[in-house]
């Protein structure tokens, strides 16, 4: 990466930062571009080359939350569809503490953004979007409880 990229994807994160942080302060449909350059410390104009408008903001927060919330569970997913068929159906069940208490602690702590996501649910076409986190609930979060590995 370049110098000039590198700086491109530092503002970008700054702005998304100061978004998020506004976003904990209030409602979405009370943030302006300008509070978001003047957390972020960055001119309109910069705004305006990293996003069109607040909603390219906003859908570029829910992906990097989806992404990070992947990491956060940490798991690989691979496994369980070959392996679901070894377990009886007696064992197919899915609310555990282990399952919900990791998954339920990151939506506590974003729980302004994903309320803003389900507010923008359609705009954001979230049943693309929350598709592979739930897949990843389900299959991985699930398998240990399921199959009775660790």
């Amino acid at each position: 990466m370049n110098k000039n990229e590198s700086k491109y994807f530092n503002t970008a994160i700054k702005m998304d930062q100061a978004f998020l942080e506004l976003l904990e302060k209030k409602d979405f449909a009370y943030i302006t571009v300008k509070e978001i350059c003047h957390e972020a410390d960055v001119n309109r104009s910069t705004f305006y080359l990293h996003y069109e408008t607040l909603d390219d903001l906003l859908k570029e927060s829910v992906e990097y939350m989806n992404r990070h919330f992947l990491e956060h569970m940490g798991q690989d997913s691979r496994n369980f569809v070959n392996k679901i068929n070894d377990c009886s159906k007696d064992e197919l069940y899915l609310i555990t503490p282990k399952y919900l208490k990791p998954y339920l602690s990151y939506i506590k702590r974003n729980k302004r953004l994903f309320l803003t996501a389900i507010k923008k649910a359609k705009m954001l076409q979230l049943n693309q979007s929350y598709s592979q986190l739930f897949q990843h609930v389900l299959i991985q979060n699930i398998y240990s409880s399921i199959c009775g590995t660790d």
